[in-house]
């Protein structure tokens, strides 16, 4: 399955909704999909690339994971320590979410930085960190108010 394919929508869909929030100064990104008209063909091409994303994120490790690389790129070893799992369960969970272009590294040394890939995956992810996980203080809420403010 290609990466792009997996993550993220079309990019002048993407695009155009960034502008289109600009234009009407929404702050809030249903109401944009809502004043969009429905482009069912587009969703027909990309409903099995978007269910395979939810696959991949419908896992609490994954999830974690990808809510603490949210906040700042981080190492094997600081995503172990802050989750409580094992340093092989965090590699293995980390090779898959890279594999599907979900997460890319950094490397320093012989130390590798994981960091979320693209600006769809950051969006999805700041959207699930806002409703389950984050206080207004968080620095994933900078990251929303700045979504805002586009």
């Amino acid at each position: 399955m290609a990466t792009e394919t997996l993550l993220s929508p079309s990019p002048v869909g993407y695009k155009r909704q960034k502008k289109l929030r600009r234009t009407l100064k929404l702050a809030n990104p249903l109401i944009v999909w809502q004043s969009l008209p429905m482009d069912y063909e587009a969703l027909e091409e990309k409903a099995e690339s978007a269910a395979d994303f939810m696959k991949l994120m419908a896992s609490a490790p994954r999830l974690q994971l990808m809510c603490l690389v949210l906040e700042e790129e981080r190492c094997v070893s600081d995503l172990a320590e802050k989750t409580g799992m094992r340093m092989p369960t965090v590699s293995q969970q980390l090779s898959l979410l890279r594999a599907q272009g979900l997460v890319s590294t950094r490397r320093d040394g012989t130390t590798i930085y994981y960091r979320l890939a693209s600006e769809p995956v950051k969006d999805i992810m700041a959207m699930l960190y806002k409703h389950f996980c984050a206080g207004s203080d968080l620095p994933v809420a900078k990251h929303l108010e700045a979504l805002d403010a586009e």
